[in-house]
């Protein structure tokens, strides 16, 4: 289940953008077994003028579709800086018990 973190944009930016990537993921085939999460912080530069540098995290266990979800969002033109981690593993909720 890949999560997409939408980091350190301002006011309403963050849901305009979550509404583009919700289509991008549907369009793909990944929008039922996706997330996106929305995560409020300051994302500035380091030079000193604290330049506001916001971002998307991509985070999934599987490295493929990790490139086919970036690939998708450059299709879609969507345009800022994107980083990605590849996880360990992942455990469902319903196996916890």
């Amino acid at each position: 289940m890949p999560n997409i973190m939408i980091c350190g944009f301002e006011h309403k930016e963050p849901y305009e953008l979550k509404t583009v990537i919700d289509a991008v993921m549907q369009n793909i085939g990944l929008g039922n077994n996706a997330m996106t999460s929305i995560v409020k912080m300051n994302a500035v530069s380091c030079d000193g003028k604290m330049s506001p540098m916001p971002y998307i995290r991509i985070c999934s266990t599987d490295e493929d579709e990790i490139q086919r979800i970036i690939n998708a969002f450059r299709k879609a033109g969507i345009r800022v800086d994107i980083e990605w981690l590849v996880l360990n593993g992942f455990i469902s909720a319903d196996k916890m018990t």
